[in-house]
């Protein structure tokens, strides 16, 4: 079990994420990068989890900002850059400390996510819904297995079977920075359709050190925090 820092771009800045709604989010004083450093201090890290809220939306890129990260932190640093197409994937700079995110909300669809079976499991892949609501083009994975648009595990099984990823995330929106607490019974059922073998990481209303707790007893190996980190709830 880790502990997984949570860093929000938009337009160069780090900003605070609350319940997903992103059109809220405020930025913070700090630079990102200095922020990212306090961030990985408090929790011990040696990772960092990166959302470019910019290229999710579709209206630009902080590249220029997270791609600096790696040798600057020296941590590993696993971004959401809103990959949706085959030359998103292929433009993505895997390798130096950078790994990439296959995330439901923006893939086009389960075509897409078989391309980065070429990676050769260097990715993680993130089941993204609002409210236990699957965000993106769910319909598009039914022929994988995805019954309905509240079908997390369903999405959590295909997405891992085609992209190979080492690591699957499930992230709530709605739970972001809200403290209502995990969703565990979503998440326990997710972690039982996955191999022993794929990390399970975990975002969205995590409090405290008894959540992490319960978590780990889940089978959960990485726990993405943000809100807990800032307010003091964690470490």
């Amino acid at each position: 079990m880790h502990l997984v820092p949570v860093l929000d771009l938009r337009a160069g800045r780090a900003v605070r994420a609350v319940g997903g709604r992103r059109a809220e989010y405020r930025p913070f004083a700090e630079d990102p990068l200095a922020l990212a450093r306090r961030l990985i201090d408090l929790a011990g890290a040696t990772s960092l989890y990166v959302a470019d809220l910019d290229a999710i939306q579709g209206v630009g890129s902080n590249r220029a900002v997270w791609e600096a990260f790696p040798g600057e932190l020296g941590v590993r640093v696993v971004v959401d850059a809103g990959l949706r197409t085959a030359a998103d994937i292929e433009a993505f700079p895997v390798g130096v400390g950078l790994v990439p995110i296959a995330a439901s909300e923006t893939l086009a669809g389960p075509e897409v996510a078989g391309g980065m079976q070429d990676w050769g499991g260097d990715a993680v892949f993130s089941v993204d819904s609002q409210a236990g609501q699957l965000l993106g083009p769910w319909q598009a994975w039914r022929t994988l297995g995805v019954s309905g648009p509240r079908d997390v595990v369903g999405m959590a099984r295909a997405g891992h079977a085609l992209t190979g990823a080492f690591a699957v995330i499930l992230l709530d929106l709605a739970r972001v920075g809200e403290r209502g607490g995990p969703a565990e019974d979503e998440i326990a059922a997710v972690r039982a359709t996955l191999p022993v073998s794929v990390a399970l990481w975990v975002g969205g209303g995590v409090r405290d050190r008894a959540d992490v707790r319960r978590l780990g007893d889940l089978g959960v190996q990485g726990v993405l925090v943000a809100t807990a980190l800032h307010d003091g709830g964690l470490p």
